[in-house]
């Protein structure tokens, strides 16, 4: 089973927080985006192991003998590692949470503005002066 090299692997990447600077909302959309998409990855990944190792995943398929029992030794082997606790999980979904609220309530570093060529919102994060300095729009 791949489950205790996942386990293990979602052990390491549920401590995985954003930037400072994507946090202040400061880094480009793009690539905090990325960054986001995998944080959401890892806890919706932990989250479904946990209910696999409690057992609540939902009802096993009689039709179909082997997913059954491949449904059981997962259930097994996930009891069986050390796996995120609750805790992890809910520390990475307000660290997600707090990373995306600083686009939408307009406090981030590199706002959104309306860009007249494309006709819409895009983030100014290309104009970025750095590290501790604020960025300017231009």
């Amino acid at each position: 089973s791949a489950v205790p090299e996942l386990a293990k692997a979602l052990k390491r990447d549920i401590k995985v927080r954003p930037s400072d600077n994507l946090s202040r909302g400061a880094a480009d959309t793009y690539f905090s985006g990325k960054v986001l998409a995998r944080i959401g990855r890892v806890v919706a990944i932990a989250d479904e192991l946990r209910e696999l190792a409690e057992g609540s995943i939902g009802t096993e398929p009689a039709e179909v003998v082997s997913v059954r029992n491949q449904i059981r030794k997962s259930v097994h082997a996930a009891q069986s590692v050390s796996i995120p606790t609750e805790r992890d999980i809910s520390a990475s979904v307000s660290a997600l949470k707090e990373a995306v609220q600083v686009w939408i309530n307009g406090t981030g570093e590199a706002p959104y503005v309306f860009d007249e060529s494309w006709g819409g919102l895009v983030n100014c994060g290309c104009d970025y002066e750095g590290e501790g300095e604020h960025g300017t729009c231009g």
